[in-house]
């Protein structure tokens, strides 16, 4: 059985959407654990009218503690062999997880392309041609961690998309009251699988919209992504990951270069923020032994531009 969760927080114009995905998939060994995270709109009756009628959709409410947690508590309630997560915002091809399961073989991981969609409503091609003659490939733990840093990192960086067994997710759970919350355990999951299997197909629609968490204006909580970044290097130090490590290198000092490029109208306690990050980074480049002279250069001068023009 595939246990797919959907965090669930005030989305009553995309969540009917979603779920209505969901009742259409091809495969039917499924549960779907709604986790309402303490919404205030209408979601929870949409919610609730799903459960009514399938007893497949689980409803589970609780109090608002964020995207992590509510991931956290699906993780908790699953019962199946597999997990898949699935925004409360986004929609899969109605074949997608039909394909999945039948496609994953001894693999820990299965994953498939994303497409970016701006409204919910899609048209799907059906027949029996794409469930069974989709292309596959393995991909190793190493080259999908690596894929993180190519120009194109979404299917890579994010959780969902994939199809996971069950127990890759034993000891790892989501840090709570963070941003880019996929960014701090998606190296850990990838680096303990043995093999992962490559599904070449656009079933996951992604729904880019205004005012998601995604799409919103900088913040000093924008920077958690940073924070990940640091912890992924200290994991790629610990494993003699060297390449990795100066590729990740690289993508600190772009990231803190990004966040403080859109930082305006900081408030003072947020500038002290960015400049604790900002001694972070330093020592990361400068006491990691795989950085080059080259990265070292670059990092000085990313923090000083910001510490002379925006006072970083």
């Amino acid at each position: 059985m595939i246990s797919v969760i959907v965090p669930i927080y005030n989305i009553q114009e995309y969540i009917y959407d979603t779920l209505d995905s969901l009742i259409k998939q091809t495969y039917s060994d499924i549960e779907v654990l709604m986790i309402d995270d303490g919404s205030s709109d209408n979601s929870s009756e949409i919610c609730k009218i799903f459960s009514k009628n399938d007893k497949r959709f689980i409803y589970y409410h609780k109090d608002n503690g964020g995207l992590s947690s509510a991931r956290n508590l699906g993780l908790e309630k699953a019962r199946g062999d597999f997990i898949f997560f699935l925004d409360g915002d986004d929609t899969i091809h109605p074949h997608l997880l039909e394909i999945m399961i039948n496609k994953i073989g001894d693999s820990d991981i299965a994953y498939c392309n994303v497409e970016v969609v701006t409204n919910t409503l899609k048209t799907y091609l059906m027949n029996d041609d794409l469930r069974n003659n989709v292309a596959t490939s393995i991909v190793t733990n190493i080259q999908m961690i690596n894929r993180m840093y190519q120009a194109n990192p979404l299917p890579y960086i994010v959780i969902w998309n994939k199809l996971y067994r069950y127990n890759i997710f034993n000891n790892i759970s989501f840090p709570l009251n963070k941003l880019h919350e996929d960014e701090f355990v998606n190296y850990l999951i990838y680096d303990r699988a043995i093999e992962i299997k490559f599904i070449d197909f656009a079933g996951y629609y992604y729904l880019v919209r205004d005012n998601s968490i995604t799409q919103s204006k900088m913040n000093i909580r924008r920077f958690d992504s940073l924070e990940a970044l640091v912890l992924r290097q200290h994991y790629f130090e610990e494993k003699g990951y060297n390449e990795l490590c100066k590729k990740n290198i690289d993508l600190i000092i772009y990231n803190f270069k990004e966040r403080c490029k859109f930082a305006i109208n900081f408030s003072r306690n947020e500038r002290l923020e960015v400049k604790k990050k900002r001694k972070l980074i330093m020592g990361i480049v400068f006491e990691s032994k795989r950085s080059t002279i080259k990265q070292k250069i670059k990092c000085i001068l990313v923090v000083n531009y910001f510490k002379i023009f925006k006072g970083f």
